[in-house]
């Protein structure tokens, strides 16, 4: 039906299933896009809107926990925390401070509920400027519900969830 697709990542998991599924819609008059699904959610957008400039960010809090948490097989194959979760905040949060680099990173990781899979971290990254972010990302999740928070406080424009 030359529908296309914006996939969220993976698009699979070896190199020769990716070029099969591009290949696959180049053949057939589909664009395929592999992104970042954040940046498209309405209340993202909302945010990243109501605290510009970003010079006046002065505190990010992002809070990533999982509900149901995957099944340990999907677990292995997926990759830990870090790949999974953490990515996905480190991409959001350079996109809110306008590519900035931070000056200095920390992040610890554990296994909390997983044998042999880090399925929770804390990281905090601190920018030239004094902007501060703190990152909590985890597979355990006592809600019943996916728990995916960003609180930014503005000089500005005062805080925004």
């Amino acid at each position: 039906n030359n529908v296309h697709i914006g996939c969220e990542k993976p698009i699979a998991f070896t190199t020769p299933e990716i070029t099969e599924c591009y290949d696959y819609c180049a053949e057939n008059g589909v664009l395929l896009f592999c992104g970042w699904n954040w940046r498209f959610y309405p209340q993202f957008i909302e945010l990243y809107n109501n605290t510009r400039p970003a010079e006046g960010i002065q505190y990010i809090h992002v809070r990533f926990r999982d509900n149901p948490t995957p099944d340990r097989d999907l677990l292995f194959r997926m990759g830990d925390v870090v790949q999974d979760l953490l990515c996905h905040m480190v991409n959001a949060t350079t996109w809110l401070v306008d590519g900035m680099t931070p000056r200095s990173v920390s992040c610890t990781v554990q296994s909390v509920s997983t044998p042999g899979v880090a399925d929770a971290t804390v990281a905090q990254l601190e920018y030239p400027n004094g902007l501060m972010v703190n990152m909590f990302a985890s597979r355990k999740n006592p809600s019943d519900y996916y728990d995916n928070t960003i609180t930014i406080h503005h000089n500005d424009t005062g805080d925004h969830e």
